[in-house]
């Protein structure tokens, strides 16, 4: 089907310079004609002016107003503006600049339209075309180019000028430009004058220069993290090429890249200069920003979403998509007519274009909803949804078809297995997570997918490659999702902002609970275990625990499993699984120090489970199990109830309880008697034990010179007593019964101060004078001479006679430090 061309033929009036325009429908001929359209229909074309009587230099549109302002050699500007009937109203302002005009660009934003006329700039009022504005104009030597930008979040007027072997930056502040110091650094240099500029985003500027393409940043731009070292650098791209009359540069806005013409192709960047692949980063992926190549070589080029549209030659217009260089339309002006050599666009979907002496408008608005079903129909949705977006900004009545045809391209990225692009457009219509996890068979329980997809299509089965690559795309989709709504239900929780109704609140935590039980599934087929940890992890991790447990315990992750229960407060689940595993050698929880840790970070509330597990760890290796309640760095452990880890040890297992008392008392500073009074008996007790082994051999026993584990014990506890202070002595002297334990009986009746008694035993009885003689000093007070004497009323002749010499030699000592 062809489109219909409007030619609208234009008289000049004789009033008021204006033009009274006539209107008649022309059908296409072969010389005059529209071809028929690869993808979608042509935009109806539309005369705005034909026949000018002087050479149009420039024209620009005043977009939102649908006015167009063309610019003459001799300073003149015309304005078209549209009248109601459909026709354009013309007026001319024969003072607007007094030198010949050669680039005007207008500023909606600020309702300023910039003019460069023969080296220097002027700024005029958008609507007063004739009013000048700015206090001075730029000026320069030679002056080549320009453009402008208006940095969104601040609303400042940026301009890029080419002048003089140079790039100049200014400011627009209080009706004037001000210029900024840019710093070019020492290996950037202008080999000639700058042929074209474009700005990239708002602190980058695109430029030819010496038939090469090149970037350089001029200004900081602390949003996207630019750093201001790297002001004046100018990074090379690649070469312009031979075929083209002059560099062509566009901005493509919306996707955050630039474009460079090099001979019939257009190539594509970042806005730092990385250039974009011509390929898919996937194996069958099409490419996203592929080299988009023309029938020729262009003349000029502009973008407005979602196409490139060229000027080539012999008055022809082509235009393509950005996305796989798709043909979608090619537009025959008369050849009668002059080489078409410039454009701009009026307003989305509205593109002027202009000869030295025609202005045409494309006009797409008309065909839009026709182009809308023609796209989905040939399944060429990424188009479909541009233009629909187009639609909706013109009708907004039209947004609900845009969700729809969203929805339908989402579905069927999934089905071709292009599953980024599928998860960001349902993202980006806020999807319930369950219907994208639907897609997937075995992620949801067979019940609730019946219940999602209500006898809607299915997409077609995975083959294991598919899914793996589906999964990982759907656990990056349900990550963003999942910072979301964790962080909402943080500041509704935690900080207290309650920002959420109750039906609110309640799908977030079913959303969390699905999106964290799918994550985990993902991870698990995708054997991402580090993934998988990293999500047990999570302080507000919502697993489901029933199907966690059931896909965990099937695969074997039983790590992970144990990471779940100890997440979860499950304690006696996940003791039972280190028990279990503690034996399996290939298991990464075999052995006993996992539980062992585990236990020791449980408190007093769980006493009975300590006990329970403790036990098997006792039995297997009393020293390791009694680690569970001796360590020093857990503060945990240290606040268990002694008693009753006492209690239980001594039902349990005996050879750990002198360990344990030791280190109550001997590292932990314990005061209380009950447990210095229980190592005493449970040293008394021992050394009972294995007194009977040596009773035949020796008469008297000497407590601590015995081999082996008695000696050791007798030492031990003639340290305790020596020592503490914290026992019963009678209770203790009453345990010794009537073996032997005379150094201890020695040492205890000491404490009863019967000095007389224990000096009889050391004297009498172990002959032990050297053990006799530190009792004495022990016991000695020297500040009180009365109370000490009577220590060695029982002590032979020979302990008094070294008592006596150590008062002189005392006297001796005093007498010597007193004399001059």
């Amino acid at each position: 089907m062809l489109a219909i061309l409007f030619i609208c033929d234009i008289e000049i009036g004789p009033k008021n310079d204006a033009l009274r325009v006539d209107s008649r429908r022309f059908v296409p001929n072969s010389h005059n004609c529209c071809k028929r359209p690869t993808v979608s229909q042509s935009p109806c074309t539309k005369t705005v002016t034909t026949g000018v009587p002087f050479d149009i230099s420039a024209f620009e549109a005043h977009g939102s107003q649908g006015k167009v302002l063309v610019g003459n050699k001799g300073g003149q500007v015309l304005t078209f503006s549209p009248s109601r009937d459909g026709k354009y109203d013309f007026k001319m302002f024969r003072r607007f600049e007094s030198k010949a005009i050669q680039q005007l660009k207008s500023v909606e934003s600020h309702n300023l339209l910039i003019c460069l006329c023969e080296n220097q700039l002027n700024v005029h009022d958008l609507t007063e075309v004739a009013t000048i504005v700015s206090k001075k104009p730029i000026k320069h030597s030679k002056i080549n180019c320009f453009d402008v930008v208006v940095r969104e979040c601040t609303q400042q007027i940026y301009l890029a000028l080419s002048a003089n072997r140079s790039i100049y930056i200014y400011e627009y502040k209080n009706g004037e430009f001000q210029e900024m110091d840019v710093e070019y650094q020492s290996n950037s240099q202008f080999l000639s004058d700058v042929e074209a500029l474009t700005w990239c985003g708002t602190s980058r500027v695109a430029f030819s220069d010496s038939g090469q393409y090149k970037i350089i940043q001029v200004l900081k731009n602390e949003k996207y993290g630019e750093h201001p070292d790297n002001i004046g650098y100018i990074r090379e791209l690649f070469e312009v090429g031979k075929k083209l009359d002059k560099p062509l540069i566009v901005d493509v806005s919306d996707f955050k890249i630039i474009g460079f013409c090099r001979n019939n192709e257009v190539v594509f960047s970042t806005y730092i200069g990385t250039q974009l692949k011509s390929k898919g980063t996937e194996p069958g992926e099409e490419p996203k920003y592929g080299n988009v190549r023309f029938s020729s070589t262009p003349k000029a080029l502009i973008y407005d979403s979602p196409y490139l549209i060229a000027i080539l030659e012999n008055a022809v217009i082509e235009i393509r998509s950005l996305k796989s260089s798709m043909h979608i339309q090619t537009i025959e002006l008369s050849k009668s007519r002059i080489q078409a050599r410039m454009l701009c666009v009026s307003r989305p979907g509205q593109v002027l274009v202009s000869n030295s002496k025609d202005v045409w408008l494309l006009d797409s608005h008309k065909q839009l909803a026709n182009n809308v079903n023609f796209l989905l129909a040939e399944r060429q949705f990424d188009l479909a949804i541009q233009l629909a977006e187009l639609g909706a900004s013109i009708d907004p009545r039209s947004k609900a078809n845009v969700l729809e045809i969203k929805r339908e391209a989402a579905f069927q990225k999934f089905c071709q297995n292009n599953f980024v692009e599928s998860f960001a457009l349902y993202a980006e219509i806020k999807s319930e997570v369950w219907d994208v996890i639907a897609l997937f068979s075995g992620l949801l329980s067979d019940d609730f997918r019946d219940k999602v997809l209500g006898g809607t299509r299915l997409p077609p089965d995975l083959n294991v490659n598919e899914a793996r690559k589906g999964y990982g795309a759907l656990a990056r989709y349900l990550t963003l999702v999942r910072s979301e709504i964790s962080s909402a239900l943080e500041n509704h929780h935690v900080r207290g902002e309650q920002l959420l109704d109750e039906d609110t609140l309640a799908h977030h935590e079913v959303s969390l609970q699905i999106i964290d039980t799918t994550l985990l599934k993902c991870y698990v087929n995708m054997n991402q275990t580090t993934l998988l940890a990293s999500l047990l992890r999570l302080r507000d991790n919502s697993c489901k625990i029933d199907d966690s447990i059931e896909v965990l315990e099937r695969v074997g992750m039983f790590e992970q499993l144990f990471l779940l229960y100890e997440r979860r407060n499950l304690h006696e689940k996940a003791l039972e699984l280190l028990k279990n595993q503690s034996k399996n050698r290939e298991s990464a929880l075999w052995g006993t120090d996992r539980t062992i840790e585990y236990l020791q970070g449980l408190g007093n509330e769980h006493l009975p489970l300590i006990f329970h597990y403790a036990s098997w760890i006792l039995a297997d290796n009393y020293e390791k199990g009694l680690s569970i309640f001796t360590s020093e760095d857990d503060e945990t452990t240290r606040e268990l109830d002694r008693e009753e880890v006492h209690r239980f040890l001594m039902s349990e297992c005996m050879d750990a309880v002198i360990p344990y008392l030791e280190f109550l008392i001997y590292e932990m500073d314990e005061q209380r008697p009950k447990f210095h009074e229980a190592l005493a008996q449970s040293y008394i007790a021992k050394i009972k034990g294995m007194l009977k082994d040596y009773i035949h051999v020796l008469n008297v026993i000497r407590g601590g010179t015995e081999e082996g584990e008695l000696g050791i014990y007798r030492k031990k506890l003639i340290r305790l007593l020596e020592l503490s202070k914290n026992y019963s002595v009678d209770s203790v002297y009453a345990w010794l019964g009537n073996e032997s334990f005379y150094e201890e009986r020695a040492i205890l009746l000491g404490v009863k101060n019967e000095h007389e008694k224990a000096l009889y035993l050391y004297t009498s009885v172990l002959f032990d004078f050297i053990g006799a003689e530190r009792f004495c000093v022990r016991h000695y007070d020297p500040n009180d001479e009365d109370k000490s004497q009577p220590i060695f009323l029982g002590v032979p002749e020979t302990l008094q006679g070294l008592h006596k010499a150590q008062n002189n030699e005392n006297s001796r000592l005093k007498t010597q430090s007193a004399s001059p």
